[in-house]
């Protein structure tokens, strides 16, 4: 299953979904109807890139891909001395709604830092375009064994359709929490990592 703390009952009640199979979320999905400006193109300003040999270790986000109003932000992990053993994530992501909104009900995908067995072919994410709120898990199958990283890899994506000319943060909460936003290591049982910083960005409607 996927990596979660015992947590909050809003957690709690990510976890049911998990195990229910479920991939939607209330307000999720961004609907084609009105609200949504024409001849749109979507972009993402990371605050920062990280790179090796020089880069800490970072969780942070990357334009991966865009495709007309739909904009890919990976989630970046970046060791440079490969130190880190990585089980799987958890994240927890706030957008603004008014520029911004998931493009399906579970807008993620899966990066390439983690291998088989996984404990769900993709991530599994839940999105609430009305608060601009979206929460995701994605891991290694129990039991399992951590994974290392040299530089930079996705662990995850996720997507989002731009609808209004503007620019609006996107940024994870609740840094180094397993119940928020955290990298995943395996010591005994699943811990967050600590000492990463965590830059976010800004989602561009042009």
């Amino acid at each position: 299953m996927p990596v979660m703390g015992a947590g909050t009952g809003r957690m709690i009640a990510f976890v049911l979904m998990v195990f229910m199979g479920c991939s939607g979320g209330g307000g999720g999905g961004s609907s084609s109807g009105g609200g949504i400006s024409s001849g749109l193109s979507g972009n993402f300003a990371p605050d920062t890139s990280p790179s090796c040999p020089s880069a800490p270790d970072t969780l942070s986000m990357r334009k991966q891909s865009v495709n007309g109003r739909i904009v890919t932000i990976g989630i970046q992990a970046t060791d440079c001395d490969g130190s880190m053993g990585v089980y799987g994530v958890n994240f927890e992501v706030s957008f603004d709604p008014s520029v911004a909104q998931c493009a399906t009900s579970n807008p993620c995908s899966a990066g390439t830092l983690l291998s088989d067995p996984l404990a769900t072919p993709t991530p599994v994410c839940t999105c609430d375009n009305s608060s601009g709120q979206l929460l995701g898990s994605f891991s290694r199958k129990s039991p399992g064994t951590n994974q290392s990283v040299t530089g930079s890899a996705d662990i995850a994506r996720f997507a989002l359709e731009i609808i209004r000319a503007g620019s609006g943060r996107v940024d994870f909460l609740n840094t180094e929490d397993i119940n928020g936003t955290a990298l995943i290591t395996l010591n005994g049982s699943p811990v967050a990592i600590t000492g990463l910083s965590y830059p976010g960005g800004a989602a561009l409607g042009q």
